[in-house]
């Protein structure tokens, strides 16, 4: 009812693109989760005082790609559906 008071379309919920943003949450936390692996073995062969850069830009690069990646198949998707 809240809804439909507030003007608010009550079939979005019913659509496929909802699962798009779960998608995109998934892959970034995949993608971080590689940046801290990455992160963890570059300070350790690389042998530096301050681990904290390496595992702050790993994880910001990974986060990013998956982000892109993410982004591509999401517009392939949406060129299969049409």
């Amino acid at each position: 009812m809240a809804l439909i008071e507030a003007g608010a379309n009550p079939d979005m919920f019913n659509s496929s693109e909802k699962y798009y943003i779960l998608f995109v949450i998934g892959t970034v936390a995949v993608g971080i989760s590689l940046g801290i692996m990455l992160g963890y073995i570059l300070s350790d062969s690389l042998r530096v005082e301050n681990r904290s850069i390496i595992y702050l830009a790993s994880m910001l690069l990974c986060g990013g790609l998956s982000v892109l990646l993410s982004f591509f198949i999401i517009m392939k998707w949406m060129k299969i559906k049409k």
